[in-house]
């Protein structure tokens, strides 16, 4: 069985929440990791990793994550599964919506991982975003100010697209061993 690990960073909850609904919609044991509090051991023990953060002004990425990018610095994560989801203010921040996509992709590939659950940028409105390569979002994007309505919906469509995919991985992983 697969072993999934949420790890996010939130000072105002909304990230947490959409971290919670995410865990709900992949259901069994999956594990919901505050940065602020997670260890190395919390995301070697997972196969598939997933990294969320607000964008908070103009890009940056939760605070809590700071410490964290460090212990990710040091780890060799070419085993895993890598997603990623941000928040964003697509209104308000529109030349850096979901921007803390890019900095959580970016670490994970340093570290080796594959990284999975592309999104498409239908639906939002807004000028530029570092998270947005060849048209699609580096992972899932949440504008819980704009488009709160569209959340869970968004949620579980992204899930089901990243259990096709880790379903593809472990066929592929099958065929080469």
């Amino acid at each position: 069985m697969t072993e999934v690990g949420i790890f996010f960073g939130s000072s105002k909850g909304a990230t947490k929440r959409v971290a919670r609904k995410i865990a709900h919609a992949f259901g069994g044991e999956t594990q919901v990791h505050d940065v602020k509090k997670a260890c190395l051991a919390d995301v070697e023990r997972c196969d598939l990793v997933i990294f969320g953060s607000p964008t908070y002004e103009k890009g940056k990425l939760q605070e809590h994550w700071k410490d964290f990018l460090k212990v990710l610095k040091e780890t060799d994560l070419s085993d895993k599964l890598v997603a990623v989801f941000a928040l964003g203010d697509q209104k308000k921040y529109p030349k850096t919506f979901a921007d803390a996509l890019a900095p959580l992709a970016k670490r994970a590939r340093k570290g080796g991982a594959r990284l999975i659950g592309r999104w498409s940028a239908d639906g939002y409105s807004f000028k530029e975003s570092k998270g947005l390569k060849k048209g699609r979002f580096l992972g899932l994007v949440i504008d819980d100010d704009r488009q709160a309505a569209m959340t869970t919906d968004r949620v579980i469509a992204w899930v089901a697209q990243l259990k096709d995919e880790l379903a593809d991985a472990e066929r592929e992983a099958a065929a080469g061993a």
